[in-house]
């Protein structure tokens, strides 16, 4: 009997010692958590200023995008005003050309026809009317003669006034036309001009779209990256779920003792279950937990499953519900059950923000995103309705909201067959 005696004291001064390096280890590991949970801060303040530089950008990028593209439109418009006035100056100096051709023409007939009768002119230019007189064999032929020599004297003097109009209407129709193929050269030059004006506008507005492209899509791997960060949230949820019930195990395992026996006395059966372990529930059966926030005006903006993302105007899987209402920013964020705060941070590197984790047991856990503020601490043991967090924007928000999921073994289910 004594021997038994001192090998169950030594049984129990073993697992003592067992428990005391786990707590010595857990503090450690407490230690390094702290560390990490430092360098991750840094880390995400980090990250969080270059997204607003990002964001800021973007929103400039877009703007000057805007204002080119109004100007380009506004110098097509003078583009293809200037091609119909330089269509309209082309085809004037063309007719004028022609014009200028047939005026030439007639211009060098008349000059010919100027010459000839210029030398005729010359070669009578001594014939007189007392010669023409004499030579006639009669008064009418004399008559005849005289109107004849008049009317072609008159009709050299016209010959004369029409070739000097023409060289001056020539000479006018040539002024014209060079003022004219000026003009033309000019707005061709103003039109070359604007083309190239258009070009470099283009070129501009080509570099920006290729910077709003590569910014669009560093912003859609950030959401490709909420999507992992979304998965290793399940991932730690599950290892700590687990990591909690064999802790749970040990230490129930260590505070039961088999029962000393009594020699003077007879031994009372035990009676049937474990006193110190809850009632058994249905696993089946959903748990009905409570609406996590108080707000008055509270109300369902977003539902879980597959919807436009409201950020990135593209399908995406929603894994929760969005709660919002009038006046939400600042509400009370309520813990829908008891439970272990498992994570209370801010994300990196994802789009929750600040957000926390609790442990509801049997495999059940809920997550609250977009917090203003974060109350409970992890490790932490809240009550149902215990004021938590927050309602915030904090993350990949577009406004104040709470970001609601409900994960059994970690993985996101419809919060709405819980509520």
């Amino acid at each position: 009997m004594r021997k038994n005696s001192m090998v169950k004291t030594l049984i129990i001064l073993f697992c003592i010692a067992f428990l005391m390096v786990g707590m010595v280890s857990h503090a450690d590991t407490l230690t390094d958590l702290n560390n990490e949970k430092t360098q991750v801060e840094q880390e995400k303040a980090d990250i969080k200023e270059q997204l607003e530089e990002q964001k800021d950008a973007l929103e400039k990028n877009q703007s000057e995008m805007a204002d080119i593209i109004k100007e380009q439109e506004a110098l097509t418009d003078e583009r293809d005003a200037m091609l119909m006035d330089i269509e309209e100056i082309f085809e004037s100096i063309q007719q004028l050309e022609k014009t200028i051709e047939e005026t030439e023409q007639d211009y060098n007939n008349k000059i010919q026809l100027l010459k000839e009768r210029s030398l005729v002119m010359y070669q009578n230019s001594n014939y007189s009317d007392l010669q023409m007189l004499l030579e006639a064999d009669n008064i009418l032929e004399y008559i005849n003669r005289k109107t004849y020599f008049d009317a072609m004297l008159e009709k050299d003097h016209k010959l004369i006034d029409e070739v000097l109009a023409l060289k001056a209407d020539l000479e006018s129709k040539k002024a014209i036309q060079v003022e004219n193929k000026a003009a033309y050269e000019k707005l061709l030059a103003e039109k070359e001009t604007l083309i190239s004006r258009l070009d470099d506008k283009k070129g501009d507005l080509s570099k920006i779209s290729e910077s709003t492209q590569q910014m669009i899509a560093n912003l859609e791997a950030m959401e490709d990256e909420m999507a992992k960060e979304s998965e290793n949230i399940a991932e730690k949820i599950r290892k700590e779920q687990e990591r909690i019930r064999k802790e749970k195990e040990a230490e129930e395992a260590a505070k039961k003792k088999p029962p000393t026996p009594k020699p003077t006395k007879k031994p009372t059966p035990a009676p049937s279950g474990d006193l110190d372990s809850p009632p058994e529930e249905n696993p089946s059966e959903p748990t009905l937990l409570l609406w996590p926030t108080n707000h008055k005006s509270a109300y369902i903006s977003s539902y879980f499953g597959m919807r436009m993302h409201p950020i990135y105007n593209y399908m995406r899987m929603h894994n929760g519900i969005d709660i919002t209402g009038w006046n939400i920013n600042g509400a009370d964020i309520l813990a829908a059950e008891s439970g272990t705060v498992l994570i209370s941070e801010w994300q990196t590197n994802g789009g929750y923000g600040q957000y926390v984790v609790i442990d509801h047991g049997d495999g059940l856990s809920t997550v609250y995103a977009h917090a203003s503020k974060l109350i409970a601490k992890a490790g932490q043991y809240v009550e149902r309705g215990d004021v938590i967090a927050l309602v915030g924007t904090t993350g990949n928000s577009t406004g104040p909201h709470l970001h609601f999921e409900v994960r059994v073994d970690g993985n996101p289910v419809n919060p709405l067959n819980y509520l």
